[in-house]
């Protein structure tokens, strides 16, 4: 069975059967990370950016209340099937579609993600008022965590502009990186994990 498109840390695991989801647990290096900072924060997870659920269900299994954002639809509709059909998930995920663009938050969290990459799709435009909205809605000790990949080598992709673009982004919204870990992936690639907190608390 084909459980993974594309590289295993930005994958999508497509929930079809038990054995997809045994597979879709917290074993991702990726899925860890995350699982460690809900753990530290003790939750609740807003995972923007959800998609079919690779994070917000294993965080959901783990004892959290996960809510999820997506603008597509059907994502959501296979990430509600996907828990739905674990006992242990029931009434633990809350799915939204929105457009993070128009995305307005009415709670706080102690985690807010932007997983597997979302943070580099986001319009440039869109990704200040996203931020500040967020350090808005982080609970004392909260934090918004968001991983991606980029190039070691300007050959291989385009030179990390992008990435500094989003540090000034963090840092205008009032966020301060508290931990950056970055790790080799293949020839030329590598993964950045970014642990931010509200400057002062």
């Amino acid at each position: 069975m084909d459980l993974l498109v594309g590289q295993p840390e930005i994958s999508v695991f497509p929930p079809l059967d038990s054995e997809a989801e045994w597979l879709a647990g917290a074993h991702g290096a990726d899925i860890l990370e995350y699982l460690r900072a809900a753990r530290a924060t003790e939750g609740p997870v807003l995972d923007l950016g959800s998609g079919d659920g690779r994070f917000a269900v294993p965080l959901a299994r783990h004892g959290f209340d996960v809510d999820a954002v997506d603008h597509d639809g059907p994502s959501l509709v296979r990430l509600r099937d996907w828990a739905g059909r674990l006992d242990v998930v029931r009434g633990r995920v809350t799915t939204i579609e929105a457009d993070l663009a128009q995305l307005r938050l009415s709670r706080s969290y102690g985690l807010v993600m932007l997983a597997a990459g979302t943070v580099l799709e986001l319009p440039r435009a869109v990704r200040p008022a996203l931020f500040r909205q967020v350090a808005a809605h982080l609970r004392n000790g909260g934090v918004l965590a968001l991983d991606y990949i980029c190039a070691r080598r300007p050959r291989i992709m385009a030179p990390g502009l992008e990435t500094a673009a989003i540090v000034g982004d963090l840092r205008a919204a009032g966020l301060r990186i508290r931990r950056r870990d970055t790790r080799p992936l293949c020839e030329g690639l590598e993964s950045t994990f970014l642990l931010c907190a509200p400057r002062g608390r």
